[in-house]
């Protein structure tokens, strides 16, 4: 099987004659050469475009092709090679046939809206990546408006707001409190920060772009969502979930504490005694005694019960001499601690610990403001 590729240069259009194999099993692919366009085609109202950057020099991340229609705008990867990259690409093995004109046929399930339809060479400026020029990525570059859904917690109404990335592999949410007084439009000024406002500046678009380099999958979820809506405070959990292409994916957590009156930042981690830490971490036990050693290993205990509560692995056993320090958040039912260091391979263990108001009031700096701020009525 042979196809042709298109390219520009001074004007003159070039047609020259590729390989491009599909794989029958192991060693049993043909020589190929290397690959490089667009092409393009309509069905009815639907727009489809392929690229190709694929060198076989240069196997894995440079030797692929993409395809997606505007169906759906799901970027599918074409791999001329069995091998595979981190989820969300897996090889898509399929037949092709090249026409005298430069033109291609990609035969595959009939599923696939562009299976057998005629792509024809589209010109563009002359470019080693072709998957990232507006040529095969125009159809689908474009910022849907926001998704607005209402919902509660704790009593409290607010509304959801959501940007889906069009191509399906990602997009942003965060939310919106009720209310126009500083408090409620200084934190909706906050959670609003995340959301692009042009297609250019859309994390979940460059992440597909940079991804598509090396001829990998992509998805982004960035989360904001309240956890703890009371009369003070809100608290609002971070999540970020990414692959843009690389060795592993990238997953991050964090919290942020709001006085709802006032809109401003929370600093939680003054909540605790400071001395109450000296036992914990790699350091424990080590340096000289400042504060009161009874309130260090006091509160070493506390954390020792409430770590083997949560019943974690056996890999997991030295957690709190590892962790150096602490997100202190509240909880509905009294304060959570999390680590907030990069665990690395072993973030698996980084669960949160429990405590009531009661259990850790010896601990706190001021217990009496805590307790007011997390008063519901």
């Amino acid at each position: 099987m042979s196809i042709f590729t298109y390219s520009s240069h001074a004007g003159t259009a070039l047609l020259t004659m590729l390989a491009w194999t599909s794989w029958s099993g192991p060693g049993q692919a043909q020589e190929m050469e290397a690959l490089s366009g667009v092409w393009g085609a309509r069905v009815g109202d639907v727009e489809i475009r392929m690229c190709a950057q694929s060198d076989p020099d240069h196997l894995f991340n440079r030797d692929f092709a993409a395809i997606y229609t505007t169906q759906d705008y799901q970027i599918v990867l074409l791999d001329r090679e069995s091998s595979t990259t981190w989820s969300p690409r897996l090889a898509r093995i399929v037949s092709t046939t090249g026409l005298d004109d430069g033109s291609l046929q990609l035969e595959r399930a009939p599923a696939d809206l562009w299976s057998g339809v005629t792509l024809v060479p589209m010109e563009t400026v002359e470019d080693t990546e072709p998957c990232l020029t507006h040529v095969f990525n125009g159809p689908r570059t474009f910022l849907l408006e926001p998704v607005v859904t209402a919902t509660e917690l704790d009593g409290v109404p607010y509304e959801v707001v959501s940007i889906l990335d069009p191509s399906g592999h990602g997009g942003v949410t965060t939310f919106q409190l009720p209310g126009k007084s500083p408090g409620p439009a200084a934190i909706n000024a906050w959670l609003a920060d995340v959301l692009p406002t042009t297609v250019e500046e859309a994390p979940y678009y460059s992440c597909t772009m940079h991804a598509l380099q090396f001829g990998a999958g992509s998805f982004w979820e960035h989360r904001l969502v309240p956890e703890l809506i009371t009369d003070q405070i809100l608290v609002v959990q971070e999540t970020m979930d990414v692959f843009c292409g690389g060795a592993r994916p990238s997953y991050s957590i964090e919290w942020t504490v709001f006085d709802r009156e006032t809109g401003e930042e929370i600093d939680t981690s003054t909540w605790i005694r400071e001395d109450a830490f000296y036992d914990l971490g790699h350091y424990a036990g080590q340096g000289p005694e400042i504060g009161d050693p009874e309130v260090a290993r006091g509160f070493r205990e506390l954390m020792v019960e409430a770590f083997t509560a949560t019943n974690p692995s056996q890999f997991c056993h030295d957690l709190l001499d590892i962790v150096e320090t602490w997100d202190v958040r509240p909880s509905r039912d009294g304060l959570v601690l999390t680590p907030s260091d990069d665990l690395g391979p072993g973030r698996a263990c980084a669960t949160g610990l429990s405590f009531s108001i009661q259990e850790i009031t010896p601990y706190l700096m001021d217990a009496a403001m805590i307790a007011r701020l997390m008063k519901r009525e």
